[in-house]
């Protein structure tokens, strides 16, 4: 890890500190975005491509480094955002490949500096994949909605009567079982962070 200062890094610990003390265990990327952007530590002459690149590049570079200090909580990074919970163990987090050499990137600021080709052709692989992870999402979502038996998402009180009455129907001392309820629980999760 380069030993350059990062000046977002104190700004995004305590966006991050705020999430949590809120109960929260995840962080978009655009979220942090805007709450930087209402500190006043995102000047509107930065959001251009390159600019753009920047802002997330130290936003991501911050959140490498908090993750990689924190000794409490498992992180896990996503083309959005973050998430964490409490590690099970007290041992080392070994990150999949892809996600440690994501990790090796943002930890080198000298991949800060890019040229406007590279931003462009940076910011197209990421809409790329973005697409493809929305895709998916969407996918879930499809599928969660027809486990709750419902057509769309309205509001929470319907979200939460549909799965109510879905979980008499599956609940194994109904003649439903446990895998099936489960699946429906996860279903229900979706669907409310969607609505939350």
């Amino acid at each position: 890890m380069e030993n350059i200062d990062n000046p977002l890094l104190t700004a995004v610990k305590l966006c991050v500190a705020e999430q949590c003390a809120r109960g929260l265990d995840e962080l978009r990327e655009v979220a942090l975005f805007a709450w930087l952007r209402d500190q006043k530590l995102v000047p509107e002459e930065q959001l251009g491509p390159e600019g753009l690149y920047r802002v997330h590049f130290l936003m991501r570079n911050a959140l490498y480094r908090l993750a990689h200090s924190d000794t409490l909580k498992q992180w896990s990074f996503s083309a959005v955002g973050v998430q964490w919970r409490p590690r099970a163990n007290t041992g080392e987090h070994m990150p999949a490949p892809a996600e440690a050499n994501l990790a090796q990137y943002y930890l080198n600021l000298s991949n800060l500096e890019r040229s406007e080709a590279q931003v462009s052709e940076l910011l197209a692989g990421f809409w790329r994949k973005f697409e493809a992870y929305v895709a998916a999402d969407g996918d879930k979502l499809s599928a969660a909605l027809s486990l709750l038996e419902l057509d769309a998402l309205s509001d929470l009180a319907t979200l939460k009567r549909q799965y109510r009455r879905r979980a008499m129907a599956l609940h194994p001392d109904r003649g439903g079982s446990d895998s099936a309820l489960q699946a429906l629980n996860q279903a229900y999760d979706l669907a409310r962070a969607r609505l939350t």
